[in-house]
């Protein structure tokens, strides 16, 4: 038994390690501290080993939510929970309302926010016309409370005064659940309460002017990431950008095409030339649009070259992670990278995250991969004047 007990930490200690070099920059840049990461990760595994017992890609995608989040898994700010999937153990990480609140406060021009259940005992007044008049009288000391009817969230800017107030029924929470890809996950069973003032929080975050897509990410982030009540197939590519699951076993086809579209692009894409015919403009109206903007200001260069060369140094092999990790690495990052960049630079990142998901999948494979992403990165510097540091070999 004690053999046990002492290798279950050791165990975490050895994940957390293990992708330090992927997620401490990551974390770095949501201002989390890796240490503190580490530290929390390894404390939840003690309190429940279960987590020890997950698939290891699902226990590192969802450490990389964490240092994107700028949260840690300590059962305040956040909490990562085993879910049983077809008789295996898959990890799934949830922000907790104080995690959310903490990084609206940070980052989103928030000063205080107050969001509470309201149960059947309490006294709860609000006057609609009046975003100030909201009066909840409860006894915390209370044995039995009664059942939750109902939930609100009220924020408040620099000034004191109310930005926005969301107030749902106990119906509307259900139907929250109910929509939820997991409504009978430990989320929703353990933490009840916890997932209502979530609900009210998310809903009414998105009427507040929050200016940061880091937070934006957050909020957004449903109890589950996956379906966990379908069966997925076991090799599945993912557009990072859209977070849409392709069936590779499905059409290889799909994925020839999606593998070579840079290529075409590049291939069918219109000369620049001052003469433009009709029958010109008629070839090129049904032709994608370009993912390169016709001018990158200069206030935005620094910011694009160093969330795209990270974005590139992913592709980069490594023996410590493999490129099935790598890829859910990458997914999970990519609302960071779009928070890092202004909108109208959004469509070359995607473009560029689909070169790098391209050459993961064909390392996944055992496939080539070197020659095609140097050549879609030559396009991509082609047309942004940005120089690349291409991977290439095993760290």
């Amino acid at each position: 038994m004690s053999n046990q007990q002492t290798a279950k930490p050791q165990t975490a200690l050895a994940i957390i390690d293990s992708v330090r070099g992927e997620l401490a920059p990551i974390a770095m840049d949501a201002g989390l501290d890796y240490s503190r990461l580490a530290t929390a990760f390894n404390v939840a595994c003690q309190q429940n080993p279960d987590i020890l017992d997950c698939t290891p890609d699902s226990i590192r995608r969802e450490l990389a939510k964490c240092a994107f989040d700028g949260l840690i898994p300590d059962a305040k700010e956040a909490v990562i929970l085993p879910y049983k999937v077809d008789g295996k153990l898959i990890a799934n990480y949830q922000p907790m309302v104080y995690g959310v609140m903490k990084r609206l406060r940070e980052l989103g021009g928030v000063s205080t926010i107050l969001c509470e259940c309201v149960y059947e005992t309490d006294k709860f007044e609000v006057d609609m016309d009046d975003l100030e008049s909201l009066s909840h009288k409860a006894n915390p000391f209370a044995k039995d409370r009664g059942e939750i009817i109902g939930a609100y969230v009220v924020f408040r800017g620099p000034d004191k005064l109310v930005m926005h107030r969301e107030i749902m029924s106990r119906s509307a929470l259900d139907d929250v659940r109910k929509a939820s890809k997991s409504p009978g996950s430990p989320a929703w069973t353990k933490w009840f309460p916890e997932m209502c003032r979530k609900a009210v929080l998310r809903r009414g975050a998105k009427f507040i002017t929050v200016n940061n897509d880091r937070i934006r990410a957050i909020i957004e982030r449903q109890d589950a990431m996956y379906d966990f009540n379908d069966k997925r197939p076991e090799v599945e590519r993912v557009d990072p950008f859209s977070g849409t699951t392709i069936d590779l076993k499905s059409s290889e086809a799909d994925l020839a095409a999606s593998s070579n579209a840079a290529d075409e692009r590049s291939e069918t894409a219109p000369q620049k030339s001052g003469s433009q015919g009709s029958e010109a403009k008629a070839d090129t109206s049904s032709e994608p649009a370009s993912p390169f903007p016709e001018r990158i200001h200069k206030k935005d260069m620094p910011s694009l070259i160093e969330t795209l060369q990270k974005l590139v140094d992913m592709a980069a092999p490594s023996r410590d992670v493999d490129a099935a990790d790598r890829r859910g690495i990458l997914k999970a990052s990519v609302p960071g990278w779009k928070a890092n960049l202004s909108e109208y630079l959004h469509p070359l990142l995607k473009h560029v995250i689909d070169i790098v998901d391209k050459a993961l999948v064909a390392q996944g494979k055992g496939g080539e991969w070197e020659k095609d992403i140097e050549i879609s990165l030559d396009t991509v510097s082609e047309n942004t004047g940005i120089d690349f540091d291409i991977p290439g070999g095993a760290k």
